[in-house]
């Protein structure tokens, strides 16, 4: 029996372009708060605008790490959304 793997880390990981295809190493966003407001790495805030922030405003950002639970849920989201249906999918 084959067991599938599946390779994740959080947006913080320094991996080839390379790298992240050919393992298919699944990206997932570390939450970023930037006073007030809270962001997710590499979707909707850049390192570019965390340090433009730092430097304006003289504050540290603040990062959340991903829960295994939340990972998991993005996992299988992404899943579904890319599986092809199977009979028992699709009469339901």
């Amino acid at each position: 029996m084959m067991h599938k793997i599946k390779i994740t880390c959080d947006s913080t990981c320094d991996l080839t372009a390379e790298l992240y295809e050919k393992y298919n190493v699944e990206v997932l966003p570390l939450g970023v708060s930037l006073g007030d407001e809270f962001y997710h790495d590499g979707v909707d805030v850049t390192a570019k605008s965390i340090f433009s922030f730092v430097e304006e405003k003289g504050v540290l950002p603040k990062t959340a790490a991903v829960s295994r639970l939340a990972a998991s849920w993005a996992i299988s989201l992404r899943w579904l959304r890319t599986a092809p249906m199977s009979p028992n999918r699709r009469n339901q």
